[in-house]
């Protein structure tokens, strides 16, 4: 990867987590800042600065499963999910270790070519 790609990433992601950051919290519905927030522990390892999951990694994946609590929820969470894979270029196989690295279920693949209409008639919400 090119200096300039690498730094386009790095802004990118600084972006997200400053609007992820200046979102108010208390809100009932899903928030697409929420979820970027939920997964910086994962960021270095997604996109391949990092070589292992870290257990802050498997407890912020594990607290996206508390975000969704409805098929609307669902919906909107694979949607987020699919967009910060995208945006941030996460490696895929490392987003699909996760749940078997930290024994849990995420309620929607982190990746950019999810296709999520597909997904949510094959999820169950619990």
């Amino acid at each position: 990867m090119s200096r300039n790609q690498e730094v386009w990433k790095s802004t990118w992601f600084v972006v997200l987590l400053v609007f992820a950051l200046g979102a108010k919290s208390g809100k009932a519905a899903l928030e697409y800042p929420d979820v970027v927030t939920t997964l910086l522990p994962c960021y270095d390892y997604l996109v391949g600065k990092a070589d292992e999951v870290t257990s802050s990694c498997c407890q912020s994946a594990n607290d996206l499963n508390g975000m969704v609590h409805s098929k609307p929820d669902l919906r909107t969470m694979c949607e987020y999910l699919k967009t910060i894979a995208a945006r941030l270029q996460i490696i895929v196989p490392r987003a699909q270790a996760i749940p078997r690295t930290c024994h849990i279920q995420l309620p929607a693949p982190i990746d950019p070519n999810t296709n999520c209409n597909r997904y949510l008639k094959i999820y169950i919400v619990k």
